[in-house]
C-alpha cells in the first residue's frame, strides 16, 4: 500500500541523511510500480502526482510516463484525473519524446469535449508539448477554437496557435481569417487583446505577406490602441507594447501608413505616465515606432525628448535602452540630439561601464567639423579617469576625431600633444604615426609643433612618458634647425643640455635612450660648433649593459670618422606619408639610412605592436605578406596574370647595388655582394677607402628604349632601364617625374604594385614636388626581380597622388609594354 501524497511529502521531509531518503522513495516507487497494474483512475492520479514530485527531485520517474497517457485517454475519467494526467505528462516528458506520438489522438479527442475544463487543459498540454508532426494534425481544431465564444477557451487556443506556428511557420497562411477576425470582435477582453496582438505579431515575423493583412486592418487596430490609452497604463501595457510593434512592422517604409498613425502615436506618447516602469516601457516601444517607421518633424523631436528623459532616470535599464536608441536617430537628425548634449555627457560619468561606454559612442557620433572644439574640450576633461580599459577606448576616439575633424593642423598638434602628455601611454600606433605624419608634411607648422614639444620636455620633464619623450627626440633631431629660428628660438647649446638632462633623468627607459642617440647624431650635423659634446655624450654609452645602446654608440662614434659622407647618412627624411612608408617608421633618414647604424626599432617597439604593411593598402586591395619593400615576393597577383608559384628566395638574384652601397661595408671589410660599383658612381672613392681598388667593370648592358607610362595635365612619368647582364632576372627603373605645366605640383608621391612572381624594392624619391617648365625633375630609383625571368614579361600598376592648384587628385595606370629583354 501506498501513502498519500501529503503523507508521503512529509516523510521525504522528515527525513535526516540523503541515505534515509533514498530509502523512502525507493521503497514508495517500488509500491507506485505495484499499483500501476490495478485499474483505479482516482488511485492512478494520486500516484501520478506523487511521480510529478518525485521528477522535481530528480529521481527517476519513466516507469510512469505510459501511465499519465492512460490516465488521459480514459474518456470515462473525469476533469480532475485528466488534468493530473496532462500534468504528469508536461512535467515527465518533453516535445522530443517519441511516446507523445501515442497522445496526438487523446488531445484530438479532448479538444472537441463538451467540457470546457476538459478542452481548456488539453490546449494548454498541446501548447508546452507541440512537435511539427502534432502542430499539423491538430492546427485544424485549434483554428475552430479560435472564435468560441467561451473567452478562456479562446485566450488558450490563440496562445496554443502561437506555439503551433513556432514548430511549423508554414502553417502561419493557414491562420489568416481566424487571426485577422480576432481584431472584429466588439467584446473582446484584456487577455484576448494580447493573445491576439501577439499572435499578429508572430504572423508577421513568419510570413511577410502577412504584413499586408493588417495593413489594411490599420483602423481598427488603431481603435484598439485608443481604448488601451484610456485604462489604467499598468492594466493595458502588455497589449500597448504589442500593439506598437505591429504598427511598426506594418509602416515601415510606408509614407502612407506612417501617417495615418501619426495621431495615435502622439497621444500615447503625450498621455502615458513615464513615472511608472508599465509607463516607461510603453513610451519605450513608442519610440521605436517613430523612430522605425520614419515619421517626421515634430513627432521624431518628441520621441528623441522622451529618451532625453530617460537618460535622466535612476534606472539604469532604462538610461542603457535611451543611449542605444539615440544611436539610432543621430543619422535621422543629429540637431535633435544634439539639444540633449548636457545629459549625454553626465552619462559617461556614470558609475556603470556599460552605459559609459555606450555614452561615448554616441556622444562621438555627434561630433562633426562645425562642433569638434566644443566637445573636445569635455572630452579631455575625461582623460584624468582612473579606469585603463575606458581610457584606451577614449583616447583611440579622441585621435581620430581629431585626425578627421581637426579645422587647423595647429589646433590638431595642440589636441595630440595634450594628449600625449596626459594619457600617452594608452595612444594607439596608428594615431601616433598620423601625428608623426603631420608634422613631417606641414612644413608651416613645424616650427611650432617642434617648439611645442621641446618646451615640454625642457620645462615639465616630470609629466612626459615615454611616447611623448620618443615623438619629441625624433621632431628635434630632424627639424632641429626650427628651434633655432623665431621670437621664442633656443640656442644650439639649450638644445644638446635638454638632451643630456633627458638621458640622465629616471624616467628614460632603453628606447628613449636609443632614439635620443639617433637624435643627437644628427644633431652633430645640424649644429658643428656641438659636435664634440654630441661625441661626448654619444661615447658615454660605449660600455652600457643594453646591447642595442652599446651597438649604437660605437657605430655612431666610428661614423663620426668618415666626415665626407656624414653629410649623406645624416641628411633629412622625406615627409612621412600617413599609412604608406618604410618599414622603419620613424627613423627612416634619406638615401643613407640603410647604415646599419641608423637602423633603429620603429616607436612600434615601444607601444607594443609591429609596424604596419606598407604597401598592404597601396590600391585599396587586400595584400598579404611582408613589406614590398623587403626582398620576398609580397604582392598578390593585382594584375591578375595568375602563373606558377615563384622560385624560393635562395634562387633570387640580388638587386643591383646603390652608389651609397659602400656605406654598408664601414663597419666591416666585406662587400655587400652583387655586381661592383661603375666607374665615374660617387661611391668609388669611398669603395678604394675602405675595400681596396675596384674590381674590372662587368660587361656593357644592352641598351633599353624608355618608356612614358603616364602624360597628363604636363605631368610626366618617364622610365628607363638598366640591366646587368650577369643577373638577368634584375632589372633597374630610373624613374624621372616632371611637370610642364604652369603650375607647381606638390606633395607629388608614386607607389607601385606588381604580380607576385615579381618583387619589387622602391628607393625614396629625390622629391616631392615637380616644379613647373621641367625645372627640376625628380627621379626615383625602383629595382624590379622577375622569378619567372624568360616565361612572364613585366608588368606593373602605378599610383600617382599629388596636389594641383590646391586641388589634390589620385591617378592609376597599368604598364604593359616594357621592352622586351627585361
Amino acid at each position: 500500500m501506498t501513502t498519500r501524497v501529503r503523507e508521503f511529502i512529509k516523510q521525504v521531509r522528515d527525513c535526516k541523511t540523503a541515505a534515509e531518503e533514498r530509502a523512502v522513495i525507493a521503497k514508495e516507487s517500488a509500491a507506485l510500480r505495484t499499483l500501476f497494474k490495478q485499474s483505479d483512475g482516482k488511485s492512478k492520479a494520486a500516484s501520478i502526482a506523487k511521480l510529478v514530485y518525485l521528477h522535481m527531485l530528480g529521481y527517476p520517474t519513466h516507469f510512469g510516463q505510459m501511465e499519465c497517457l492512460k490516465l488521459i485517454a480514459g474518456n470515462q475519467n473525469s476533469y480532475a484525473e485528466k488534468r493530473i494526467g496532462y500534468l504528469g505528462l508536461m512535467s515527465l516528458l518533453d516535445e522530443t519524446q517519441e511516446i507523445l506520438m501515442l497522445l496526438t489522438n487523446s488531445l484530438k479527442v479532448d479538444l472537441n469535449a463538451k467540457n470546457d475544463f476538459v478542452v481548456r487543459v488539453a490546449l494548454g498540454a498541446l501548447g508546452n508539448l507541440c512537435s511539427t508532426e502534432m502542430a499539423r494534425d491538430l492546427s485544424t481544431d485549434v483554428r475552430k477554437l479560435m472564435l468560441s465564444k467561451s473567452h478562456p477557451i479562446q485566450e488558450k487556443a490563440v496562445v496554443c496557435a502561437i506555439r503551433l506556428i513556432q514548430k511549423c511557420p508554414e502553417l502561419a497562411i493557414e491562420f489568416k481569417d481566424e487571426a485577422l477576425a480576432l481584431l472584429d470582435l466588439k467584446n473582446n477582453c484584456i487577455v484576448s487583446l494580447h493573445g491576439t496582438m501577439l499572435l499578429a505579431v508572430e504572423i508577421c515575423r513568419h510570413e511577410p505577406e502577412a504584413v499586408s493583412w493588417y495593413a489594411a486592418k490599420l483602423d481598427v487596430t488603431v481603435r484598439i490602441l485608443r481604448k488601451c490609452i484610456m485604462q489604467p497604463v499598468a492594466r493595458t501595457c502588455f497589449i500597448q507594447q504589442k500593439i506598437l510593434y505591429l504598427m511598426r512592422v506594418i509602416g515601415k517604409g510606408n509614407t502612407e501608413l506612417t501617417d495615418r498613425m501619426s495621431d495615435v502615436l502622439a497621444e500615447v506618447a503625450s498621455k502615458t505616465d513615464p513615472t511608472r516602469t508599465a509607463g516607461s516601457s510603453v513610451l519605450y516601444e513608442c519610440v521605436l515606432t517613430i523612430i522605425e517607421t520614419g515619421s517626421v518633424g515634430g513627432l521624431r523631436v518628441l520621441a528623441v525628448n522622451i529618451l532625453g528623459k530617460f537618460l535622466g532616470s535612476r534606472d539604469s535599464n532604462l538610461r542603457f535602452a535611451a543611449l542605444q536608441t539615440l544611436k539610432k536617430v543621430v543619422d535621422l537628425d543629429a540637431n535633435a540630439v544634439l539639444r540633449h548634449k548636457a545629459v549625454i555627457m553626465m552619462c559617461i560619468k556614470d558609475t556603470d561601464i556599460s552605459i559609459r561606454r555606450k555614452a561615448l559612442e554616441l556622444a562621438f557620433e555627434l561630433v562633426s567639423e562645425k562642433n569638434v572644439e566644443v566637445f573636445m574640450s569635455d572630452f579631455l576633461g575625461f582623460l584624468d579617469e582612473d579606469d585603463p580599459q575606458f581610457k584606451t577606448e577614449l583616447v583611440g576616439k579622441i585621435c581620430l576625431v581629431v585626425e578627421t575633424f581637426a579645422p587647423t593642423p595647429t589646433w590638431y598638434i595642440d589636441i595630440m600633444t595634450e594628449v600625449l602628455l596626459r594619457a600617452g601611454k594608452y595612444v594607439n600606433e596608428s594615431a601616433f604615426r598620423s601625428f608623426a605624419a603631420l608634422i613631417s608634411t606641414a612644413t608651416s607648422d613645424q616650427g611650432y609643433a617642434v617648439k611645442k614639444l621641446f618646451s615640454i620636455i625642457s620645462y615639465e620633464p616630470e609629466k612626459s612618458n615615454e611616447v611623448l619623450l620618443i615623438l619629441s627626440l625624433w621632431c628635434i633631431g630632424e627639424f632641429a634647425l626650427e628651434l633655432t629660428v623665431g621670437e621664442d628660438s633656443v640656442t644650439s647649446t639649450e638644445i644638446v643640455s635638454v638632451f643630456e638632462r633627458v638621458m640622465r633623468t629616471s624616467f628614460a627607459t632603453k628606447v628613449v635612450i636609443e632614439y635620443a642617440l639617433t637624435a643627437l647624431v644628427k644633431l652633430s650635423d645640424r649644429y658643428p660648433a656641438e659636435a664634440d659634446r654630441i661625441k661626448g655624450l654619444i661615447l658615454a654609452y660605449n660600455s652600457s649593459t643594453h646591447l642595442e645602446i652599446q651597438q649604437r654608440s660605437c657605430e655612431f662614434n666610428k661614423l663620426f670618422n668618415h666626415g665626407k659622407i656624414l653629410p649623406q647618412v645624416l641628411e633629412s627624411m622625406p615627409p612621412i606619408l600617413n599609412g604608406v612608408g618604410d618599414e622603419d617608421g620613424l627613423e627612416q633618414s634619406g638615401g643613407a639610412v640603410a647604415a646599419a647604424a641608423l637602423d633603429s626599432p620603429a616607436p612600434g617597439a615601444a607601444l607594443g605592436s609591429a609596424p604596419a604593411d606598407p604597401m598592404g593598402d597601396l590600391l585599396n586591395m587586400d595584400v598579404g605578406g611582408p613589406s614590398a619593400s623587403g626582398s620576398g615576393d609580397v604582392l598578390a597577383d593585382l594584375l591578375g596574370g595568375g602563373g606558377s608559384d615563384p622560385a624560393p628566395p635562395a634562387a633570387a638574384a640580388p638587386a643591383q647595388p646603390q652608389a651609397s652601397d659602400p656605406l654598408m661595408d664601414l663597419l666591416g671589410g666585406g662587400g655587400m655582394g652583387g655586381a661592383p660599383a661603375t666607374p665615374g658612381q660617387a661611391g668609388d672613392m669611398l669603395a678604394d677607402m675602405l675595400s681596396g681598388p675596384a674590381s674590372t667593370a662587368a660587361p656593357a648592358a644592352p641598351a633599353f628604349p624608355s618608356i612614358t607610362p603616364y602624360q597628363k595635365d604636363g605631368i610626366a612619368v618617364e622610365f628607363s632601364f638598366e640591366k646587368d647582364p650577369n643577373q638577368t632576372s634584375s632589372t633597374v627603373i630610373q624613374g624621372k617625374y616632371s611637370n610642364a605645366g604652369p603650375a607647381p605640383v606638390s606633395n607629388f608621391v608614386v607607389q607601385c604594385a606588381v604580380p607576385k612572381y615579381l618583387q619589387l624594392r622602391m628607393e625614396p624619391a629625390s622629391g616631392n614636388a615637380l616644379a613647373p617648365q621641367n625645372a627640376t625633375p625628380v627621379s626615383q630609383r625602383i629595382t624590379v626581380n622577375n622569378t619567372l625571368h624568360g616565361q612572364k614579361p613585366l608588368m606593373m600598376r602605378l599610383k600617382l597622388d599629388f596636389s594641383l592648384n590646391g586641388v589634390q587628385k589620385s591617378e592609376m595606370v597599368e604598364v604593359r609594354d616594357f621592352p622586351s629583354g627585361l
